[in-house]
């Protein structure tokens, strides 16, 4: 759910912009904005500035012109972040109570195209989850700040210590948070957050899906070196076998036999042993028209390199025919 809620956000910034509590100044307006701001700072009756100063806020919040860069940059100079702070901190609750976590994931990635610190958006959410600890919807909402950032490590953290306290879920919604880290290309985190559900629910329906998906990880972090390590390379084939001499051939493991076969071709050269092991592979998809047509195009390419011209051109009318 949070995954759709995030990508929801990044969208409707994209294509409407982001224009709820967060709007973009012109000068006129700042200026005006700073004018009333520093008078009111000017006022030394404690009792009648503070009160100004909470209308002023309140005003301002539902014009949304607290919520950007130049107005906390104001606050920040005269000492007054907090009740910057606090004041998104209430938005967020009145966002929370619509039960749309969209609208506040829409809030904080504003605050963070408003290149507010990145360091006061985290505060504001680890405030919010040491005043609410039971509330899961807060964690999720400081990892999608996370993601924001690119701090993927710290969003992995957040995303394990929630899964821990809610075992019920069988890891459904880290399963969501790994396949977008692996969409994101983050590889070596992603075989780890894989790893993880393989080690946390081992009796998962799922658990063969997430082998795979952790070796197909492994197997990026080894491919995107320079000079992949030979020995890398035959483990990675080793993991293809034994996922499927463990959970056997079915639908989920038959696109290892491609996998593999590239490995033997275009990592270790050796061709003969990627032409079994794809005709293997495309024999067991009889059932999977568009799996089986790529196995064959790959085999096709892999002889027309062999020189067997001929023989490729049969793999490749084949296709045709398929698709």
């Amino acid at each position: 759910m949070w995954i759709k809620c995030f990508f929801f956000c990044l969208i409707l910034n994209q294509v409407f912009g982001l224009d709820n509590h967060l709007v973009v100044q012109d000068s006129t307006s700042n200026q005006k904005f700073k004018s009333e701001f520093k008078s009111i700072q000017l006022i030394k009756n404690e009792k009648k500035r503070n009160k100004l100063l909470d209308e002023f806020v309140s005003n301002h919040v539902i014009s949304g012109d607290l919520f950007t860069n130049y107005a906390y940059n104001l606050f920040n100079e005269d000492n007054l972040a907090s009740i910057w702070l606090d004041e998104c901190g209430k938005n967020v609750d009145n966002l929370l109570k619509t039960g749309d976590l969209s609208l506040v994931q829409q809030f904080a990635y504003g605050l963070y195209e408003q290149q507010i610190p990145f360091s006061e958006i985290e505060r504001l959410f680890i405030q919010k989850i040491q005043q609410f600890p039971d509330d899961p919807n807060l964690i999720e909402l400081l990892v999608s700040t996370y993601i924001f950032n690119g701090d993927w490590d710290k969003a992995w953290n957040q995303r394990r210590a929630l899964d821990m306290r809610f075992k019920n879920e069988q890891g459904k919604r880290l399963l969501e948070f790994a396949s977008y880290i692996f969409q994101s290309q983050q590889w070596s985190l992603a075989s780890q957050i894989f790893d993880y559900l393989i080690k946390s629910y081992p009796n998962s329906n799922q658990r063969p899906r997430w082998q795979q998906m952790s070796i197909a990880a492994r197997e990026q972090v080894v491919l995107k070196k320079e000079n992949p390590d030979i020995s890398e390379v035959k483990n990675l084939i080793s993991a293809y076998q034994k996922l499927r001499s463990e959970r056997g051939d079915n639908a989920i493991s038959m696109s290892s036999y491609w996998q593999e076969a590239k490995l033997y071709a275009y990592q270790l050269k050796q061709l003969d042993s990627a032409v079994l092991v794809l005709n293997k592979g495309i024999l067991l998809t009889q059932s999977d028209d568009n799996l089986q047509a790529q196995m064959k195009l790959e085999l096709g390419d892999i002889l027309t390199y062999e020189g067997k011209k001929y023989d490729a051109l049969i793999q490749y009318a084949q296709v045709e025919k398929q698709v």
